[in-house]
Order: structure tokens, then sequence, then C-alpha cells
């Protein structure tokens, strides 16, 4: 075991370099510079339900498309005029869906099959998309916008350009913030967020978010995927107080233990255009366990808006997708949440599933517990590295769902013909049976001798013994979910 405090700094000598790679810190980590195991627990991107607030986080392009490098204004300026009423004709019941975005029209009939989002897309049929890109914000990245562009059929004429002007999750307010938790019978209980902390006993856990595409961009050198490249970086750990789910269940006259309650609902503040919010839900079995929290600080402070302020359930060992932000609703029912993000979304699919086909949902549940994860954050992918170094060190994170504590982080960089154990940093306050925050991991590996270039290779083994497949073979899906392969690092070697 590192210690908390010189030995964990010598750990990170890579520290800016894994900023880089895992986004930015929370507030608290900003501000409070201490040498807790939660200072190095920097918040990854979009490790959430996958839907709001990455715009902090992602790669923001250029969303003008007159100007955007893809297209030059010599052939904007060519491209047919069409009004908005031409546009209307081409709604979802059309034989050709066209949107707009912007000052730009789109056919996107080809596309719908292969949209992440499922059809989602045809609410904006024969209209803008600008208002649901409003929302989901994870569309505004230069990847996304040239797929987009490559659908591009003319532009709109410029007196019907729509003027968005959506309202934001900026606008709640903490204390007028509402959260409801409605029975199985209707009968509902009403609490404002100062309610939620003085009526009931506070609980502090640590654990990870991890979106259900982290590691989607390796899935996707393997076969091609749906949905937003990422790389190791959807991923968050961080220290959540809160009060118990179980504790604001009992208190509203619900038996956890009734035989009629088999999922407990979600609902956050984030709506689309069409009214609908995000919902997610989970098993009752899971939501009367301890480690389930309607959490209002993270790292010592409240939660900062793009992290889900003031309410957010807190699911350890569960995908993000189900860990709602913005909290304002809890349902107890008979049945599974009927949220698009529920039932057509974060699901993973056989590899006899390819993009394009028929997505039959119900063949396989929705995602819950996340697999064994492993991923190295530093070196970045082509680092070089002078021969005469003779090493190269690494740094990384290792994690499994349901609460199963990582016993083993190894690593190979001869393709794994062998491996060597590494040094592990883990939660003190958490057991092997109940591991919800990652482990962290550092390494001095040898560079090979002879060679121009290599892999850094890492694989975990969880408490129940579970293993990382060697490659994406048996475990692609057409929507790059749950991707846990062996990480693999590309390494230049400079004589």
């Amino acid at each position: 075991m590192l210690g908390r405090g010189t030995s964990f700094n010598r750990f990170f000598r890579h520290r800016r370099q894994f900023n880089k790679l895992s986004g930015a810190t929370s507030e608290h980590q900003r501000t409070n510079e201490n040498h807790s195991y939660y200072k190095y627990a920097y918040i990854g991107g979009a490790a959430t339900a996958g839907v709001l607030g990455f715009k902090h986080f992602v790669k923001t392009a250029k969303l003008d498309h007159a100007k955007d490098e893809t297209m030059s204004e010599k052939k904007l300026e060519n491209l047919q005029i069409y009004k908005q009423e031409e546009v209307k004709k081409h709604g979802k019941d059309a034989d050709r869906i066209w949107v707009t975005y912007k000052d730009g029209v789109y056919d996107v009939t080809d596309f719908i099959a292969m949209h992440p989002g499922g059809d989602k897309i045809l609410l904006a049929a024969g209209a803008a998309v600008d208002p649901f890109w409003a929302l989901y914000s994870q569309h505004k990245t230069k990847e996304v916008l040239e797929i987009l562009e490559g659908y591009r059929i003319g532009k709109l004429d410029v007196k019907d350009v729509p003027k968005i002007d959506f309202e934001d999750l900026s606008n709640i307010k903490t204390e007028n913030h509402r959260l409801t938790v409605e029975t199985i019978k209707g009968k509902t209980v009403d609490l404002s967020v100062e309610e939620l902390k003085k009526k009931y006993k506070s609980y502090t856990i640590g654990s990870v978010i991890q979106c259900a595409g982290n590691r989607r961009a390796d899935m996707n050198q393997y076969k091609k995927v749906q949905g937003l490249m990422w790389e190791g970086t959807a991923i968050s750990n961080a220290e959540w107080t809160g009060v118990r789910l179980r504790d604001l269940l009992a208190d509203a006259g619900i038996d956890v233990f009734d035989d009629k309650i088999k999922h407990v609902h979600f609902e956050g503040a984030d709506v689309d255009p069409t009214g609908t919010p995000y919902g997610a839900s989970i098993p009752i079995e899971k939501a009367r366990g301890d480690e389930v929290i309607v959490a209002y600080h993270m790292n010592g402070v409240d939660i900062p808006r793009d992290h889900g302020a003031p309410l957010r359930v807190i699911v350890p060992g569960n995908v993000g997708a189900r860990q709602v932000k913005w909290l304002r609703k809890i349902i107890v029912s008979e049945k599974e949440s009927d949220s698009h993000w529920q039932q057509k979304d974060y699901r993973a699919f056989s590899p006899a599933v390819n993009i394009g086909d028929e997505l039959k949902w119900n063949t396989v549940p929705s995602i819950q517990e996340y697999p064994v994860q492993c991923a190295i954050c530093s070196p970045a992918p082509n680092t070089k590295v002078d021969r005469g170094d003779e090493t190269v060190d690494i740094s990384g994170y290792a994690w499994s769902g349901g609460g199963r504590g990582i016993i083993r982080i190894e690593v190979s960089v001869d393709g794994g013909e062998t491996w060597n154990s590494v040094e592990m940093e883990q939660e003190e306050k958490q057991d092997q049976e109940h591991m919800y925050a990652w482990t962290l991991f550092k390494a001095e590996v040898k560079i090979p001798p002879g060679v121009k270039e290599f892999n850094i290779i890492a694989k975990a083994v969880d408490r129940a013994y579970n293993t990382q497949p060697e490659t994406a073979s048996g475990i692609w899906n057409v929507r790059g979910l749950i991707h846990n392969a062996w990480h693999r690092v590309p390494i230049i070697v400079k004589d």
C-alpha cells in the first residue's frame, strides 16, 4: 500500500498529463489543495447519464457551418437554398427525412439507423435539431459536426433560421428545488433540499461514476460502433455525501421488502424539447442497500451544477446512466423505467448485430453493474521515449462494478507474454467486498531491447476473480458499450 502523502505525490509526478487525460477537477479539488486520496480523484468528463452538462469536458467545435473547415465558403455559396416550408414536407412520415441545424439543411434518412439515440432523432424531423443540441451538448464536437456535414444538401433561407433561446439548467436554484417521493399507490412526499439535510442522517461514500461508453474509441478500432468516441476518460471518482435512499423510501411509508415493488425510478430536472425528463431506474434490491444515497455534497462542498446540483442519486457500483443528475423525483414501481435511456440506449448487443440492423432492444436487459475495468492514464498514446532512459513510468486506474474490489493489476510490454504486478492505492475506508472507489496504480516498466515501438498493456482482476478479455472480439456491440478489453498504449522509442 502506498502512503497518502509524499509517496502518492511521487506516484503522480505525471500529474499534469494525468489531469489532461482525465478532464477538469471538481470545484473542491481546485480550491482545496490537501493530500487526501480524493485530491487525485480527477473528475473525467461525462461519466454520467450521457445526456447533459458535457460542455466543460468535451472539446467544443466551431458551430458556424459557414466557417467550418470542412466546407469552403465557395462550396456553401453554391448550395441550394430552401424555405422552412419545404423542410417541413420531409417530416418523420416522409420518404426522405430532413432536419436543419443553424443555417444548414440535412437529409439524415440514411443516418437514422446509426443514430446513438435511436429514433429520438425523428423528434426533429422536418424541423430544427438546435433545441435538442442545446440540451445534449455532446453533439457539439468536431467529429459530430463532420458527420452532420456529410448529410448537408443545402442552406436554410436566412429569414427562416431559428432563433434558439433555450432555457438551461443554470436556472435551477437550490432554495427552490423540490424532491418528490412517490409510492406505488400514488401518494407523494415532497421535500426541499434543506429539509433533506436536516431531517435525515447523512452518509459519505467514495464512489466511481463511469459512463457505459467509456473506452468506446478502443472498441471502435476493432470494429465501427455508434456514439461519442470516449477514450479512457469518461469516468470519475469522488466523495459523495447525502441521505440513504432507503431512509427516504421508509419515511414515505414504502416497505422496501414489499413483493410488489421491483424497481425504483429516478427523474431529473433536465427535459428535452418535448417535455420528457431524463429517467432511469434500478432494481429494488439495489435501492435498499446501505450504499445508495441521494447526494447534495461532492468532495465536501455543494455538488457543482455540471455534476447534478443540487441533488444527484449516487448508485455505487452501477453504470453512470442510472445515477441521475438534477434529481427531482423518485418513484417506486412494479416495472422498470420506460425512459428511452433505460429501454433503448444503454443496452449492449451481441456481436451478431451490425450497424444499420434493426436493434431489438428487448433481447437484453439494461446495463446496471459495470464489469472490471482498467486503463493507463500516463503516458499518453504514441509518447516518444529515449532508449537511454531504460524505463517508463506509468500510472492509471482500475475499478469493477457491484462493489467488487480490485485484487490485482498487471502490466506487460511484450504483448502479454509476461506480466508484472503494480503498486496499488485504494480507499482505506472500503474493503474488497464493498469497494466502490477506484484503485489507482503506478509502475515502472523496462523498455524492451531492440524495438522502435511497443505497447504497454494493463489488465485487472476483481474480488470475484473476473478478468478482462484480451480483445473486443467477444464483447463488441453496436453501441460500443462496457468495453473493457486489455488497455494498450503504444510507445515510440527514440535512439
